[in-house]
């Protein structure tokens, strides 16, 4: 909860859009009703692992099929080679605001109006 409150905080400092959910349900409930450009997941989220969750996700919205970054405190080989294969970026907590800002950055080319979940 802290780190979302953290990512949320910032993340809006650089001029993102930033809306924050307590659960994989609760966020695909939100892509339905909204538009996001980017998704940042827990690996481990209650009842729906973030995996899990891109799955579902990108069934129904294949525009976010790369548009996932997921951070967990500790990355295991199948999340990486998860990542890897959907071409996902990955970030193992604890980790330093420039780190997101600049995969952020290299994903959009700088492009400030994203709407991010």
């Amino acid at each position: 909860m802290i780190i979302r409150q953290l990512l949320k905080r910032f993340l809006e400092k650089d001029g993102y859009s930033i809306v924050v959910s307590f659960s994989a349900e609760e966020a695909f409930k939100m892509t339905e009703k909204t538009h996001f450009d980017l998704i940042i997941s827990d690996i481990k989220l209650p009842k729906m692992d973030g995996i899990d969750f891109y799955k579902l996700l990108v069934q129904i919205k294949p525009e976010l099929k790369r548009r996932f970054i997921f951070i967990s405190g500790a990355i295991p080989q199948n999340v990486i080679d998860f990542a890897n294969k959907t071409g996902n970026r990955y970030l193992q907590k604890p980790f330093r605001q420039l780190e997101i800002r600049e995969m952020i950055s290299d994903m959009f080319n700088d492009n400030t109006n994203m709407n991010i979940s």
